[in-house]
């Protein structure tokens, strides 16, 4: 018996709904330029916090992938900043990128953003200093 697996997970939309999406992104007013103007306030934000870590000022994407700090790896940095600094952000595996998280910063009205930052500037400083050891964690596998 053969089984079959897929391994391609779908990421983003179709190219007939992007097609629809940017016509109607066009006939919407004023909306795309505030919104655009609202992701780049909260990308400069956050690249406040991040450019100190090995990362690229992003110019289009709503997200920035930082070298999780430290020697923890992504899995374990993760965790520890959505323990101690209830701060969610992804794995780099989780897009092929072991070792490295993902940052998003589009989701968030901007004075949250600010708030939001904070506690990751200071999840990033612990995992910067502290070793992985204390936190009953393993060490980084690169």
């Amino acid at each position: 018996m053969e089984s079959r697996i897929n391994d391609t997970v779908p990421t983003h939309a179709c190219r007939t709904s992007q097609s629809i999406a940017a016509k109607a992104l066009e006939d919407c007013g004023s909306f795309p330029a505030v919104h655009a103007k609202e992701l780049e306030r909260n990308r400069d934000e956050i690249w406040r916090v991040v450019e100190k870590y090995a990362t690229v000022k992003t110019k289009g994407a709503f997200y920035s992938f930082i070298k999780a700090p430290g020697t923890y790896d992504d899995l374990d940095a993760t965790r520890v900043l959505a323990e101690k600094y209830n701060v969610l952000v992804v794995p780099g595996v989780a897009f092929g990128m072991p070792g490295y998280i993902r940052i998003s910063f589009a989701g968030l009205r901007y004075e949250d953003l600010k708030i939001a930052a904070g506690y990751l500037e200071e999840g990033l400083l612990y995992l910067s200093r502290l070793p992985p050891e204390g936190e009953g964690v393993k060490k980084r596998r690169d």
